[in-house]
Formats: structure tokens, C-alpha cells, sequence
């Protein structure tokens, strides 16, 4: 994505997103990332989000603001810093050991290999569509979806 800056004597400037966030990933501590980045072309302020670790000290957060302040001034632009918590990644053996102990889970595999032996393929897969059909419909009734649709038909209908 692309921020517009101002206008030169040259033409428009523009600043690109990932530009901002590539500059500041390249300039981050272990543990820190920027993630997204935002510009306020009129007052000339980068937005930066950036995942901090869940360990981090507010005196490292002053250094870091302190570091990208000093990075983006010869640009011309203000920097202003939001953060966020960094996110887990995702470890496919730890979740697969967290679904095993959830009986859902495993009523569910029952069901899908019982349902594959006695119906086949196909049945199978009426029976799921089938069962999504009456989600859709029993989440549209439930939520009031489904009155606010049928007096928009009737009122257009009139």
C-alpha cells in the first residue's frame, strides 16, 4: 500500500508501507517487529505497530522509540509507536496433543469414520451440508437475521 506524502517541485511523493516497515525491521532488537505500519502524510508521522516479546521492559521500549525517532528524522517524519503483544507460533504437535484430549474431537473423528463406513462418500457429505444448511439457518433465526429478511421481501413485495 501506498501513503501520499505531499507534492514537490518534482511531482507527488509517495510513501510505500512495506518501505516503513522494512526500514524499521532492519533496525530491531531480537524480538521486536514491526507488523504494520501506517502514514499521516499531513503532519509527517510514520505509525509504526511493532510485536514486542511478552518479557519486555519499558526501558528497551524507550531505546527502541528512541532508535526509530532517530532513524526516520533525516527523513523527515515523526514516528509514533503502538505495540502489540506477539503472538505464539503455532506448533502443529502441541495442538495436535491439546485436540487429543478433548473429547469433541474425538466424537467427531468417530462420526466422520462411521459416517464414511455407512454412508459413503456421498452421504457423508449430504449429511455435513445438510448440517451446515440448518446451522446457517438456525444462526440467521436465532440472531433475528432471518425476520429482518423476510419483512425486507414483504416490504419490497408491497
Amino acid at each position: 500500500m501506498e501513503y501520499y506524502w505531499h507534492k514537490s517541485n518534482l511531482g507527488d511523493l509517495w510513501l510505500c508501507k512495506d518501505a516503513i516497515t522494512s526500514l524499521a525491521n532492519m533496525n530491531m532488537p531480537d524480538g521486536y517487529r514491526a507488523i504494520d505500519a501506517t502514514f499521516l502524510g499531513e503532519e509527517g508521522v510514520a505509525s509504526l505497530v511493532i510485536a514486542a516479546p511478552p518479557d519486555k521492559d519499558l526501558k528497551a521500549e524507550e531505546q527502541l522509540k528512541a532508535k526509530l525517532d532517530h532513524l526516520f528524522a533525516p527523513l523527515g517524519l515523526k514516528v509514533q509507536v503502538s505495540w502489540a503483544a506477539k503472538g505464539e507460533d503455532i506448533d502443529l504437535l502441541s495442538l495436535i496433543d491439546k485436540l487429543r484430549k478433548r473429547p469433541i474431537f474425538w466424537a467427531i473423528t468417530v462420526s466422520i469414520v462411521v459416517g464414511i463406513s455407512q454412508l459413503g462418500i456421498k452421504g457423508l457429505g449430504l449429511c455435513v451440508l445438510f448440517g451446515l444448511i440448518g446451522w446457517v439457518v438456525a444462526e440467521a433465526i436465532i440472531s433475528g437475521k432471518l425476520s429482518n429478511l423476510i419483512s425486507h421481501f414483504m416490504d419490497k413485495r408491497h
